[in-house]
């Protein structure tokens, strides 16, 4: 008799490179703009600038195509995970905001409540920047030699341009930047 290893209870990360690519030097400079003219949080222990004092900026007119763009992506993944037409066509942005991180600069694990998806757009980021995907907290003791079935984190690359869904309850950091500059929207998503 065999044994068998089911996988069961799958964590999902759409990612998508090269939205609105044509774009980001315009967004950043929009950012930018924000960024002089608004009063922002400087996170002390995570040396990062975060625009949580402007949450709309998928209403401003300069965001208008790229907050469109998100949503079609958000309701290919909402329908890949098995959402119905009804739930995928009824999503809507509900907040979006920035953060600009600089060298030494980190995000420690967090997840987005109050919301059914979230997201991350990288309008500047460098070689050797990353996002950490981390499994929900595991109470029981570790493996020492993690693989596929048993490791509890996962990074991607950081891209310019390079779009990240994924449900807003899965937490997510980022680790010590080694880079000087890096330039990301974050985004909640739900249904009306």
């Amino acid at each position: 008799m065999l044994s068998n290893i089911d996988l069961h209870f799958p964590t999902c990360i759409y990612t998508r490179p090269g939205v609105n690519k044509n774009e980001l030097e315009f967004y950043k400079q929009e950012i930018k703009k924000l960024h002089q003219t608004k009063a922002l949080y400087r996170d002390s222990k995570d040396k990062i600038y975060i625009g949580h004092d402007v949450m709309d900026i998928h209403l401003h007119p300069s965001f208008k195509s790229l907050t469109a763009q998100i949503l079609i992506h958000t309701h290919e993944f909402a329908s890949y995970l098995g959402y119905n037409d009804e739930c995928c066509q009824g999503l809507q942005m509900i907040h979006m905001w920035f953060n600009i991180s600089h060298k030494g600069s980190s995000l420690s694990k967090h997840i987005h409540p109050h919301s059914l998806f979230s997201g991350v757009y990288y309008i500047k980021a460098a070689p050797g920047d990353k996002i950490i995907f981390h499994e929900k907290d595991d109470m029981t003791f570790p493996p020492q030699k993690p693989n596929e079935f048993s490791k509890d984190t996962v990074s991607y690359d950081c891209e310019s341009g390079k779009l990240f869904l994924f449900k807003s309850d899965l937490n997510h950091s980022t680790p010590l930047q080694e880079n000087q500059e890096k330039i990301a929207l974050a985004f909640k998503i739900s249904p009306t």
